[in-house]
């Protein structure tokens, strides 16, 4: 019945949208999301913060969806990350099928938080941008309130940790880059002394303005 109602929700996930889809590879990539998203949303525990998380995706993936409808130029590297959230969203909602290979965990309720938390920031950037971008990073290192350059920043988007570490271009304080809004996690490397040091790493949402800087404190 449980895995009934999961597919219901898929299918009332796209008709309550009947509007003309957004043009090109993001129709797919939206519409595959919201629907995922709101199916997802409808399995979901009935503890309090489970049900906090499917009303902030019921929310949010609709929005997002409807906030691309009709956008041309969106960024391949968008529409990919689009695709990721797709790929993290289905494992999650075949879990609660009884019998599915894919194993509910007690992992997945982070998981299921960033999810819900990546796709409030795309849809909030998106309303205040009108459209899907790529967002100007720049990362700063401090110690002990001072800035303290010469170290290399990583990063990675925290719906898919962990993965594949990625860099900014050059060490502080030129490191800077540009990625797709959403949630990430970023650290400082830096060889003090022969030895490797490595700060701690700090969550960080990126969107919602032209451009976010990342301070990060070093050891």
């Amino acid at each position: 019945m449980k895995y009934l109602r999961l597919l219901l929700a898929l299918t009332l996930g796209s008709a309550a949208f009947p509007q003309t889809p957004p043009v090109g590879a993001v129709a797919a990539a939206v519409d595959d999301l919201r629907s995922c998203a709101v199916g997802l949303s409808a399995g979901l525990p009935a503890n309090r913060k489970s049900q906090d998380l499917a009303e902030e995706i019921r929310a949010n993936a609709p929005a997002l969806a409807e906030g691309l409808r009709g956008k041309t130029g969106i960024p391949a590297e968008y529409i990919a990350r689009l695709n990721d959230l797709v790929g993290i969203c289905r494992p999650m909602l075949m879990s609660f099928v009884p019998g599915s290979p894919f194993v509910a965990t007690n992992n997945n309720v982070a998981t299921i938080e960033s999810f819900a938390r990546d796709i409030t920031l795309k849809a909030n950037d998106v309303e205040s941008n009108r459209t899907g971008r790529i967002v100007p990073i720049e990362a700063r290192t401090f110690k002990s309130g001072q800035p303290d350059n010469g170290w290399t920043v990583y990063y990675q988007w925290v719906p898919a940790s962990p993965g594949k570490d990625m860099v900014l271009a050059a060490p502080t304080p030129a490191a800077t880059g540009a990625v797709v809004p959403g949630l990430y996690s970023f650290r400082a490397e830096k060889t003090v002394n022969g030895r490797k040091v490595i700060s701690q790493p700090k969550i960080m949402p990126v969107g919602g303005y032209p451009k976010v800087q990342i301070a990060i404190t070093v050891p």
